[in-house]
C-alpha cells in the first residue's frame, strides 16, 4: 500500500499523462489553425458555418478535411463542390474554375453538374475587365476574359436549357456581348481616325456576323459601306448598303444607306480589292 505522499505523486503523474493525451488529441484536430470535428457531418457543418461568417479559407480547410478524411461519406462529394464555392466567394476565380471542373469531371452524372458548369461561366464573367473612372474605358481593354465568359455562358445555355440558372445566364451573356460589341465599335472608330478604311470595313462586318441581333449591327453595316466608298470600291459599298436595307429596313441607318445610294456611288463596278500578301508580286 502506497503512503499518502507516494499516492499523491502517482495521482499527479496520471493527471499529467491524461492532460498530455488530451493536448495530443486537441493538436491532432487543430491542424492548419482550425479545430476539426470527429465526424464528416460535423466538419461539413463547420465549413458551412465558416461560409456564413465569410471565413472562406477556414471553410476550405473544413471541406478539404471532409474530402480527405471521409472520402466515402455522402458529404465528401458535396464538400468538393463547396470548396469551389468558397474559392468563388473569395474571388479566387482561377482556383474556383479548377475546382468546379474537377467536380464535373469526377461526377459527370451528379445533379449539381449544371450548377458547376454555370459557376465556371460566372467565374469567367467576374474576370471581365471592370470600369474605373481613372482607367481607360472597358471597351478599350483586352477582351480575352469577356470572350471566355461569352463562350462558357453559351455552352451552359446549350447544354442545360432547362436549368434554373438559364435566365441569369442569358442576362450575363447579354452584358458580355454588349462589351464585345462596344470593343468592336471602338476598334472600328480607331481605324477610321487613322484612315485605315479596310480595317474599318472588316471590323464592322465582323461585328454584324458575330452579333446580328445587336442594336449596333445596322450602324456597323453603314460604317462598312462608308469605308468601302473611301476605298473607291463602290460595288462592295453597294453590297453593304443593300444588306443593311434587307436585314434592318426599319433602322435609322437604313435611311442613311438609301440616301447614299440615291446620291450615287462612285465606281459602282469596282468590287473589294483584297490586299496582296507582303513580298508577293501581281501575276
Amino acid at each position: 500500500m502506497l503512503n499518502p505522499r507516494a499516492a499523491l505523486l502517482v495521482a499527479m503523474s496520471t493527471a499529467a499523462t491524461a492532460l498530455g493525451g488530451c493536448a495530443t488529441i486537441e493538436k491532432a484536430f487543430s491542424e492548419e489553425g482550425v479545430l476539426y470535428k470527429e465526424t464528416a457531418r460535423a466538419n461539413f457543418e463547420a465549413g458551412e458555418a465558416a461560409m456564413e461568417d465569410r471565413a472562406w479559407e477556414e471553410a476550405v480547410k473544413f471541406y478539404t478535411h471532409v474530402k480527405n478524411k471521409f472520402p466515402y461519406s455522402k458529404y465528401a462529394v458535396l464538400a468538393k463542390l463547396r470548396i469551389a464555392d468558397a474559392h468563388f466567394e473569395d474571388e479566387a476565380y482561377l482556383e474556383a474554375i479548377e475546382s468546379y471542373r474537377a467536380f464535373i469531371k469526377l461526377h459527370p452524372k451528379h445533379p449539381k453538374v449544371h450548377y458547376a458548369t454555370f459557376s465556371v461561366a460566372r467565374c469567367y464573367f467576374e474576370r471581365m475587365p471592370e470600369e474605373w473612372f481613372f482607367l481607360p474605358p472597358v471597351s478599350e481593354k483586352d477582351q480575352t476574359h469577356t470572350i471566355d465568359a461569352q463562350n462558357a455562358l453559351q455552352d451552359f445555355i446549350a447544354r442545360f436549357p432547362k436549368s434554373e440558372h438559364v435566365v441569369e445566364a442569358r442576362e450575363l451573356l447579354a452584358v458580355a456581348q454588349a462589351r464585345l460589341v462596344a470593343h468592336e465599335r471602338y476598334a472600328a472608330n480607331f481605324y477610321a481616325r487613322n484612315d485605315h478604311w479596310r480595317a474599318v470595313a472588316w471590323r464592322s462586318l465582323a461585328l454584324v456576323e458575330r452579333f446580328p441581333e445587336s442594336p449596333e449591327a445596322p450602324r456597323a453595316l453603314l460604317r462598312a459601306g462608308e469605308a468601302y466608298e473611301e476605298l473607291g470600291e463602290g460595288k462592295a459599298a453597294l453590297r453593304a448598303y443593300q444588306r443593311l436595307l434587307d436585314k434592318y429596313p426599319g433602322s435609322e441607318s437604313a435611311g442613311d444607306a438609301r440616301e447614299r445610294i440615291d446620291a450615287g456611288i462612285e465606281h459602282p463596278e469596282r468590287d473589294e480589292e483584297m490586299p496582296k500578301p507582303p513580298g508577293k508580286e501581281a501575276g
